[in-house]
């Protein structure tokens, strides 16, 4: 969980949800794996056939029903 509070924007609460919630860290091969499965994903830019990949932002299904 220490390491968890080391990255910015990330306190004790929110460590504590994502060990909560989460596997075991160690199945993720790296960070952006482990990024997809909370659903943040990078804003892609392409033109003529080049993809760039930009800042990071949250992907939600927008068809899924969630519980109000």
């Amino acid at each position: 969980m220490r390491r968890l509070c080391i990255v910015p924007g990330v306190g004790p609460v929110t460590a504590g949800a994502i060990m909560a919630f989460a596997p075991d860290l160690r199945t993720f091969a790296s960070g952006r794996n482990f990024a997809a499965w909370l659903g943040l994903v990078p804003r892609q830019r392409s033109t003529g056939g080049k993809t760039r990949l930009g800042s990071v932002r949250a992907f939600f299904d927008q068809k899924a029903s969630y519980p109000q």
